[in-house]
């Protein structure tokens, strides 16, 4: 993993810890923000944002729809691996229309996978998830909130 590496090559320098912003967005375009060539969309603190970063422009998504995308993100891990393949039940539309029996789906991250969120938690960083989630129980979800607001407080 490249974070992995890319920690091992600041602990042998002595640099400071980059600050790390992942953007996650369903539905992008490679050119619907301005740094990246928009011409109809403005996206000023974006485009300032990546002036003094790091971008990459070229990726690979690990799925085609958002949970389990962003499954693989989070954990590393194929959609077969960690079992999410939807939101929600992949029992789509009318039984005997059908014409495939629907994969079973995890609709939420099992919590044996440990997350890049979790990873960089271990290495000094704050951690936080903003927007639409789809991995977690709302419960759970709720919990780990209140436990990194804690964690922040202490």
């Amino acid at each position: 993993m490249s974070i992995i590496s890319l920690e091992v090559v600041l602990a042998q320098n002595q640099i400071a810890k980059p600050n790390i912003i992942i953007i996650l967005a369903d539905d992008l375009g490679f050119k619907d923000l301005g740094f990246m060539g928009a011409k109809y969309y403005h996206t000023p603190n974006l485009d300032q944002l990546a002036k003094a970063s790091h971008v990459y422009y070229q990726a690979y998504a690990g799925a085609s729809n958002c949970a389990p995308s962003r499954a693989c993100l989070l954990t590393g891990q194929n959609t077969p691996k960690h079992g999410i393949y939807t939101v929600g039940s992949s029992s789509r539309g009318n039984a005997k229309d059908r014409k495939l029996i629907p994969v079973e789906n995890q609709e939420f991250l099992p919590t044996r996978f440990p997350t890049i969120a979790t990873f960089l938690k271990e290495q000094g960083y704050n951690t936080a998830s903003i927007g639409k989630w789809h991995l977690f129980t709302t419960l759970v979800a709720t919990l780990l909130t209140i436990r990194t607001v804690r964690n922040k407080l202490e």
